[in-house]
Parts: structure tokens; C-alpha cells; sequence
């Protein structure tokens, strides 16, 4: 695989009572994707860090943890189900219903002032 290196907000609130959980990630149960292009021209389609994961067929309500390449398919990715995330840095917004859904769960929304984050970023090859 040829390398993508993409670039995010520190959307992770804290680091404390954060949960993780393996799921399935896909076009169906991501809400936000993106297309990236890598160094040899081709374009990724990218389950971005921070985006909602809503699957009504195996429950699992979240955040994608970590960004996963799903290019070819359903791909296995880390999903935070509970903790703390900052919602303005998300790269989308979380409907009402997701919200309440994370919360049931643990997961909640913090408000941060305007403290700097340090971006980061995750190169995969």
C-alpha cells in the first residue's frame, strides 16, 4: 500500500475512561468518509478519525478511533464507545440522536475554550 499521510484536530477530550471497541467500518455505517489522494496519484476512500460510527444492525454507536483505508471494502477499525471527545473538532457534526446514543452509552461531549491542541497526524503505508 502506498503511504497517505492525513492531517487532523485533536478531537480526543481526554484520555480518561476513554473505551475502545474492534468493529467492522464500511460506507454503510460511517457517517463521514473522505477521499484521499496518495503519493502514486490513487484516490482512498478514508473512514476519518472522529467520525460517527452508527450501525443499527450491531449496535455499536461512536467514533472512529484511528483512520481505516475501507478503498476495497468493510475494513476492522477501532471505535471509541465511551469517554470524552471535544465536538467542534470533530470533522463532522453528531446528529441529536447519535448524541443521545453516546451518552446511554458514556461517551460524551466536552466544551473547551479556546486552549490549542497540537494537530497530529497518522502515515500508513
Amino acid at each position: 500500500m502506498a503511504e497517505i499521510k492525513i492531517s487532523h484536530t485533536n478531537w480526543l477530550g481526554s484520555e480518561e475512561n476513554r473505551v475502545l471497541k474492534t468493529a467492522t467500518l464500511d460506507s454503510t455505517n460511517v457517517v463521514t468518509t473522505a477521499e484521499e489522494v496518495d503519493v502514486n496519484g490513487n484516490t482512498h476512500t478514508v473512514a476519518v478519525s472522529g467520525s460517527v460510527v452508527a450501525d443499527a444492525t450491531t449496535g455499536i454507536y461512536g467514533l472512529v478511533y484511528e483512520d481505516v483505508d475501507i478503498t476495497s471494502g468493510a475494513k476492522i477499525g477501532s471505535v471509541m464507545i465511551g469517554g470524552y471527545y471535544i465536538a467542534d473538532k470533530l470533522p463532522a457534526t453528531v446528529s441529536e440522536a447519535n448524541e443521545t446514543k453516546f451518552r446511554a452509552q458514556g461517551l460524551f461531549p466536552v466544551i473547551e475554550s479556546d486552549a490549542v491542541r497540537p494537530e497530529w497526524a497518522k502515515v500508513t503505508t
